[in-house]
């Protein structure tokens, strides 16, 4: 049954994404509760399709991204808040606040030792080390650095991220550099070293 659900939240995921936006937060910690690794049957049942609707959810929303290196998804939220969870746990491994607006876009460094977040509304770029030093215990992700850019020159919503997914992009593209593609904006092509 637990299976069939993640498929039928796959389906919506495709279908309806826009309506999703409220509630990411709770299907990502569904899924992630289905992986739970001390309930093994739970989780080879679930695990094709978690896995599945995970890397669909990253494709979907600019606002959720998973590093594979570590196995840990995070997802902004309509706060400001960023969730990490672990994926190999099936725990939620950290809360990041540094903002008080909507997160727009997330992005893991190829490592899964930074963590980039976008907001629109505040107009920053800010880079998290989240970096492991002893597994999950005794580390805690820091804010590493705040980069405040313009302010878009009309209004974007989380709905028309959506509409525009496969022109605006926010992504690593070295270990040190992180580009934001802003297809709304005239100047729209920032790239950030780090």
């Amino acid at each position: 049954e637990y299976a069939q659900a993640l498929q039928t939240i796959g389906s919506l995921v495709r279908k309806f994404p826009a309506p999703l936006l409220q509630v990411l937060p709770a299907l990502v910690e569904y899924i992630v509760r289905s992986l739970n690794p001390h309930i093994q049957i739970l989780r080879n049942c679930c695990l094709k399709s978690a896995t599945i609707l995970v890397h669909n959810l990253v494709r979907k929303y600019p606002m959720i991204a998973f590093n594979q290196i570590t196995q840990r998804l995070a997802v902004g939220t309509r706060n400001g808040k960023i969730l990490i969870f672990d994926l190999v746990s099936a725990t939620h491994w950290h809360s990041l606040e540094g903002s008080n607006q909507e997160i727009a876009a997330l992005s893991w460094d190829n490592t899964g030792e930074k963590l980039a977040s976008y907001s629109i509304e505040e107009s920053q770029v800010k880079i998290w080390e989240t970096k492991s030093y002893f597994g999950i215990i005794g580390s805690k992700p820091s804010l590493k650095k705040s980069i405040t850019i313009e302010k878009p020159n009309k209004p974007i919503t989380p709905e028309h991220l959506l509409q525009i997914n496969s022109e605006f992009q926010f992504q690593w593209i070295t270990l040190n550099k992180l580009v934001l593609v802003r297809p709304w904006e005239e100047d729209h092509y920032k790239i950030f070293t780090i």
